[in-house]
């Protein structure tokens, strides 16, 4: 499945205590009404007098879900971002009267901020709501994992004509056994709700059982028939397709369809480049025309097995956080570095799927290249443009084939507190090089729109075609636009 722009996802859990949220509250820091103060009332949480210089802590109305109108839960948002919030100093909060109507997840999007006008700004996302987002818990847990207790099994985008397209069908799916291929049309059945909004009970991924989709679907070329799908169990796996081709002379092409760095992606992608380094590939094209970001330790990863063990130690990611928050850097590795063991999912999900195969401190097979191919679309995001950004930050030339990609030079750690996870953004990345500057998205270096009309990984689809005519020339194909 497709899935909404996503962030590099690192959880930290930061439970808060009621009785900080007491003391708090009434008189132990900003905001707060003095001493006997009625703590249920609207005046006594910093909501009601908001003063960004003196706010309490976040974990004093953390996990606090109580039956009020939401003020706890709306108080821990308003601190949360105070301190996590890489556009904190831009943030104006709602007023008093504001403060009282709006909904938690409305809250938080009041304080969502334009970026300002010096320094990046981000040449097609200029308001950050394009960035930062707050969904359930039981969505985020099945978006990091890949996991959704129930799903169809296929994902769609728009086309440049705006019809929806099947984009992918994985294998053994609802989608797949009831025919559906790539390049199928959805014409009809799907209200414009669910079209707008997938990723709810009505809509095309509704994560759960006991829900059905009927709609209209035709192949290209043949006549249009009804399809009922029934929502099943689903584990996504985001490396399907790993292959070699020999369709140039002299080179062996290895190609990887990469759709999401999920929690299993590590392991998926360390079993596709032991296979091609076993096959003894001389390129690699990869495939992140649909791969919309996620954990970005998977991407440190796979930048790490493209450019080899000489590159170690060098810088993956630095990530300049708001200075509240101390600054981090990713390093290059030879090892694993990160696993997702289950205690680390949140709200304790469960799925034997998500165990990691290798631990810290695996050795990572490596490929050494100093030229990769990656195809990509604006849907190409987050931590794929960090693996983008930082493959070239080490000299590694990435020749990008396909269109725009999305522009988000930003991360965010998942944050969640009662029911809801929320993503802010809250670092720049930046990479060997110090640059970090891409908000208006990596230009291609050959032009080529997706084309429908081949499965993902047939060396006559469109862009993996332009990518084998690349390896053989050392130039865009003539007939394409650049």
């Amino acid at each position: 499945m497709l899935f909404p722009k996503s962030f590099s996802r690192l959880t930290f859990m930061a439970p808060g205590l009621l009785a900080a949220l007491l003391l708090t509250a009434c008189g132990g820091g900003g905001g707060g009404c003095g001493s006997n103060c009625d703590a249920s009332t609207f005046e006594s949480y910093p909501i009601a007098h908001p003063d960004l210089n003196t706010l309490p802590p976040s974990s004093a109305y953390a996990n606090i879900c109580t039956a009020d109108p939401w003020y706890a839960e709306k108080s821990f948002v308003l601190t949360y971002m105070n301190e996590n919030y890489l556009l904190h100093n831009a943030m104006v909060p709602p007023d008093s009267e504001q403060s009282v109507v709006l909904s938690v997840e409305g809250y938080y999007a009041a304080l969502l901020s334009n970026f300002p006008t010096s320094g990046n700004l981000p040449g097609t996302h200029p308001f950050d709501d394009h960035y930062s987002y707050v969904i359930p818990t039981y969505l985020a847990n099945s978006l990091d994992s890949g996991y959704s207790p129930g799903g169809y099994g296929f994902s769609w985008v728009t086309d440049r004509d705006g019809y929806q397209r099947v984009a992918y069908v994985a294998p053994g799916s609802q989608a797949d056994l009831a025919g559906m291929k790539r390049g199928g049309v959805l014409s009809g059945g799907f209200n414009a709700g669910a079209m707008n909004h997938p990723y709810t009970a009505n809509g095309m991924y509704p994560y759960t059982v006991n829900r059905s989709a009927t709609f209209t679907y035709q192949d290209p070329g043949s006549a249009a028939r009804s399809i009922t799908l029934n929502a099943a169990p689903f584990q996504e796996n985001p490396v399907p397709v790993v292959t070699t081709l020999t369709n140039v002379i002299g080179h062996k092409v290895g190609y990887v369809l990469f759709l999401n760095h999920s929690s299993i992606a590590q392991d998926k992608l360390i079993d596709a480049i032991t296979s091609l380094r076993a096959q003894g590939v001389t390129d690699l094209v990869l495939d992140l025309r649909y791969n919309e970001g996620g954990f970005v330790y998977a991407a440190q990863s796979l930048a790490s097995m493209i450019a080899g063990p000489g590159v170690a130690g060098r810088t993956f990611e630095r990530q300049a956080y708001n200075g509240k928050v101390p600054n981090a850097t990713l390093p290059f590795t030879t090892t694993v570095t990160w696993v997702p063991g289950i205690s680390s999912l949140p709200g304790g999900y469960n799925n034997n799927a998500n165990k990691a195969q290798y631990g810290i401190g695996t050795a990572l097979p490596a490929l050494n290249l100093k030229r990769v191919y990656v195809l990509t679309s604006d849907l190409t995001a987050s931590a794929s443009e960090s693996l983008i950004n930082a493959l070239r930050g080490v000299d590694v030339s990435v020749v990008q084939i396909g269109t725009l990609t999305y522009g988000k030079p930003y991360g965010s750690n998942r944050r969640d507190n009662c029911g809801e996870a929320f993503f802010p953004i809250q670092y720049q990345g930046f990479n060997d090089k110090g640059f970090g500057d891409y908000g208006g998205g990596f230009t291609p270096t050959c032009l080529v729109h997706d084309d429908f009309n081949n499965p993902l990984g047939n060396p006559n689809e469109a862009l993996l075609n332009a990518a084998l005519g690349y390896v053989a020339t050392g130039q865009c194909p003539g007939t394409i636009s650049q």
